[in-house]
């Protein structure tokens, strides 16, 4: 098991571009270190492009979306994300991308991540996700960070829920 380990860390530059397909038909294209952050119909669509530098596949199984802290080194509850309404994986030692929406306009997740959109300041995902059998489940918080033509995505850190933590 431990040889199969998925670890999550954002794409390179160079890596290809993927394809984000939203349930709505919305469409964006996931440049390698980039994130996707669009507002559309009163929808807001987000995207990560993924590398997956473990030796095991990695499976999204949630995300959360909030405010950036600096320093803030604790982890959500695996019980507190949000369940993934498709499954999405990252081979290992390739990549993917990661993809949700905030479709509901009392969604507890949204004011943080329309503040960030309309004043182009950071925001942070944190990402839930195992091998393909719902074990080894790794937390992984990426940074959200504007330029002025796109967003990046870098991760910050990592925390191992089924294994004694490294530090």
């Amino acid at each position: 098991m431990a040889g199969l380990r998925p670890l999550l860390v954002p794409s390179l530059a160079g890596d290809p571009v993927h394809k984000a397909l939203w349930a709505d038909r919305h469409v964006a294209k996931v440049e390698g270190g980039r994130a996707v952050i669009e507002q559309e119909a009163g929808v807001v669509y987000l995207a990560l492009g993924l590398r997956n530098v473990g030796s095991g596949i990695a499976l999204i199984h949630g995300w959360l979306a909030m405010a950036h802290h600096p320093g803030d080194g604790s982890h959500p509850a695996p019980e507190d994300f949000r369940r993934q309404g498709i499954d999405l994986y990252v081979p290992a030692g390739g990549t993917g991308y990661w993809e949700s929406a905030i479709r509901d306009a009392g969604d507890p997740m949204r004011p943080a991540v329309e503040k960030a959109l309309a004043s182009r300041e950071p925001f942070r995902i944190d990402l839930l996700y195992g091998d393909q059998r719902g074990n080894q489940r790794i937390i992984t918080r990426f940074a959200v960070v504007p330029t002025e033509d796109f967003w990046y995505g870098q991760a910050s850190r990592h925390w191992n829920l089924d294994r004694p933590e490294p530090r």
